[in-house]
């Protein structure tokens, strides 16, 4: 399974779950037989949502796409192939750190601080999730991440690694200290939003030894990650440098051409 995807709107589904299904094989355990994988959706404006992939039902090429018998998952079949796709929504909250609501259609708004988000999130049974990026983790933010951590808040909490970390740059502090204390870490793709990164989507993740429930994939997986969360193994490979250094500039000028763009149109009013 991988536990952070981003679908983009303008992405094609079954390209998609092509790639997905071939990282899942590649990185499967040799001596078992790999029956299914799983998409963990953290849906954020202009990705992918529930309502959209209702709409796509029979459009994802070589897929067929149907609901399950639970509200916040859909199983993408193909042949005797089964990727199940969990709802979730990415958040930020007031201090402008990322969270995620995995497998849960039940709104969580925007803007609320870090300890109401993540209380929010259990309360409506999702797994919330405090996924590591490239400088949100450093300064004021890190503090406060390492302070919550601390906190009695924090029980039930995830903390989230993604293959786009560099080779060669160490765990984070934070995720080395939570793994210490017991707090898991759920590994997923993240893949950014560059054409190029569209691949990426199942290459980074976690194992789990059993078939899934096919007509309660969301429901099997909270229950397995909240009663026993040793029962996932992590796979998958870290970005090597020349790629990481190649996106980071990527996405500084993408950044760079969204602030400017509309002062543009402004200026042609």
């Amino acid at each position: 399974m991988d536990g952070h995807v981003h679908v983009p709107m303008d992405a094609e589904l079954g390209e998609v779950l092509e790639e997905a299904w071939s990282h899942f094989c590649r990185f499967a355990p040799g001596d078992s037989r790999f029956m299914a994988g799983g998409l963990l959706l953290a849906d954020r404006q202009g990705d992918i949502d529930g309502a959209e992939l209702d709409r796509r039902i029979g459009r994802a090429r070589g897929w067929e796409l149907g609901r399950t018998g639970e509200a916040e998952s859909w199983a993408a079949t193909s042949g005797d192939r089964t990727i199940f796709l969990i709802a979730g929504r990415q958040l930020t909250c007031s201090e402008d750190l990322e969270v995620l609501a995995l497998a849960t259609i039940h709104a969580v708004p925007d803007g609320l601080p870090l300890v109401d988000t993540v209380a929010r999130i259990s309360e409506v049974g999702g797994l919330p999730v405090l996924p590591w990026g490239v400088g949100k983790w450093f300064g004021r933010r890190g503090l406060l991440v390492s302070g919550f951590l601390e906190s009695p808040e924090a029980s039930g909490v995830f903390l989230g690694d993604n293959g786009g970390r560099p080779l060669v740059w160490p765990t984070p502090t934070l995720i080395r200290r939570a793994r210490a204390r017991g707090i898991p870490v759920l590994p997923g793709s993240d893949a950014l939003p560059l054409k190029r990164e569209r691949y990426r989507t199942g290459s980074f993740g976690f194992r789990v030894r059993g078939l899934p429930d096919p007509r309660h994939p969301a429901e099997h997986l909270r229950s397995l990650l909240n009663d026993d969360p040793a029962v996932f193994v992590p796979y998958g490979h870290l970005e090597r440098v020349g790629r990481f250094i190649r996106n980071q500039v990527a996405m500084q000028w993408r950044k760079r051409r969204a602030r400017t763009v509309p002062l543009a149109h402004r200026s042609e009013g």
